[in-house]
């Protein structure tokens, strides 16, 4: 039977390649044969241009949709990838997205959900900014929006790096992104400019915060200390709780995005025994 749906990511690079293949691809291959999935790796620029060549490869997600071998398919899911994908427990995305809609994470979802997640999550990620020493350490989304340049006043912020796509009606849109918005310090790359459009038009639908679990908020909630120096060496005791930390996300979400912020956060993610499901069988195995 012919598959209908596929996930797709760009990795451009040997580097990415290989760190992609070491540490996620084998879950993604498993929740694509678990639902029914094409996987499209894209491994070099789709605009070519000096215009591409001189800002992050990031953009290059806006011309996905135009590939001749991805927009034969009904729906389409981009993917970061530096995401694992818990096969054992996430659903089909594409079931929870309306065709019309572009399914997507918001962050207000994320720190929202109850106050107590909301004072826990934003609050611990605006001391962190303020002991880097940010030159904004309360980084409102609307704020970042404005230096950008971008006109209207939207309170709320979207994770790109998963996307839930219907190629016939949403080309376009990310066509629009990709012409008409230039990266600068305060774009997070792409991220901004296609947040910003999407909720301006009201295009975006809400997924469950758990198709895109931001690495760092999960830990600010469970377990901030890790983000303290003393726990980045690579001791044996320091390795196993960073273990811990990851197999409790992992099993807490369907698709975990390893986004900066977390030392190291993608080797531990690799190194969750996947084939399990029980976060309590590690304790145990590890102690």
């Amino acid at each position: 039977m012919t598959a209908t749906k596929a996930l797709v990511t760009i990795l451009i690079g040997d580097s990415y390649i290989a760190m992609w293949e070491r540490l996620f691809a084998s879950t993604w291959r498993a929740y694509c044969e678990k639902h029914g999935y094409d996987l499209i790796v894209i491994k070099e620029y789709i605009d070519k241009s000096d215009r591409a060549l001189t800002r992050g490869p990031h953009w290059q997600k806006c011309l996905i949709l135009e590939r001749e071998e991805v927009r034969k398919y009904d729906r389409v899911v981009w993917v970061d990838a530096d995401i694992a994908i818990n096969f054992h427990n996430a659903p089909c995305i594409v079931d929870a997205t309306p065709r019309h809609l572009i399914g997507a994470m918001h962050y207000n979802d994320m720190n929202c959900m109850t106050p107590k997640l909301m004072a826990t999550r934003e609050q611990r990620y605006y001391a962190a900014r303020k002991i880097s020493g940010l030159s904004e350490p309360d980084m409102t989304a609307a704020r970042t929006y404005e230096l950008c340049g971008y006109p209207e006043r939207i309170d709320d912020r979207i994770n790109t790096g998963v996307l839930v796509l219907t190629p016939e009606i949403h080309a376009e849109f990310l066509r629009h992104v990709y012409d008409n918005y230039e990266e600068t310090e305060h774009s997070l790359y792409d991220n901004n400019a296609i947040s910003y459009e999407l909720l301006k038009r009201g295009l975006s639908h809400r997924l469950d915060t758990r198709f895109n679990a931001d690495y760092l908020f999960d830990v600010l909630e469970m377990a901030p200390y890790i983000l303290m120096g003393a726990y980045k060496a690579q001791t044996k005791e320091n390795m196993m709780m960073r273990i811990l930390i990851a197999t409790v996300i992992w099993n807490n979400n369907y698709f975990i995005h390893c986004t900066s912020g977390v030392f190291n956060c993608r080797e531990e993610m690799g190194m969750v025994m996947k084939e399990r499901v029980e976060w309590e069988n590690y304790a145990f195995e590890l102690s």
